[in-house]
């Protein structure tokens, strides 16, 4: 994968099969490069959207919504959306590489001591930047290990924002882990 001129993802229908990082029903996500950045591409699957009150589509509209409003250094970064010429047509969110993986994968390995509480720590400033300096507040409402990425120097950031929630009524009160 590569990236033009105009900074638009490349996607290599061969390469790609070689850099899925993750997949689900809704979207896969592809290893990429973006304006000389590493990058994860997150390819949305538009033709099993058909209706307009599709889950799948709502989720990912979400998503959007919310990414492109935060920043905060234990959120995965939203640095665009690009749309994919293909037939039929996809959308892909270009998004913070993270090439420690998930925090599933790691618990799978013993984690030092030091390190689990490092990410724990971040965790919680995640939330809590979602549920006191978000106007309105943002709900996560799928917080699991599979959706906690770390970085090469182990930050932990909050990322799959599909199924989250705008707290417009300020009930949210507690961090729910």
């Amino acid at each position: 994968m590569g990236s033009d001129e105009e900074g638009q993802i490349m996607l290599d229908e061969e390469e790609e099969q070689h850099e899925i990082l993750g997949s689900g029903g809704a979207a896969t996500v592809f290893r990429g490069v973006w304006q000389d950045k590493q990058v994860a591409v997150k390819r949305i699957h538009l033709a099993s959207m058909r209706e307009e009150d599709d889950p799948d589509l709502q989720s990912f509209r979400t998503e959007i919504k919310i990414l492109a409003g935060l920043d905060h250094l234990n959120i995965v970064k939203l640095y665009g959306i690009s749309l994919i010429p293909s037939d039929p047509p996809e959308v892909a969110l270009i998004l913070e590489f993270m090439d420690r993986g998930d925090l599933a994968s790691a618990l799978a390995n013993q984690l030092p001591l030091a390190l689990a509480l490092q990410i724990a720590i971040d965790i919680a400033r995640g939330c809590r930047y979602l549920h006191e300096s978000c106007r309105p507040p943002i709900v996560h409402r799928d917080l699991k290990p599979s959706n906690v990425l770390l970085s090469s120097s182990g930050t932990a950031k909050l990322t799959d924002f599909g199924i989250s929630t705008f707290d417009t009524l300020g009930r949210q009160k507690v961090c729910f882990v």
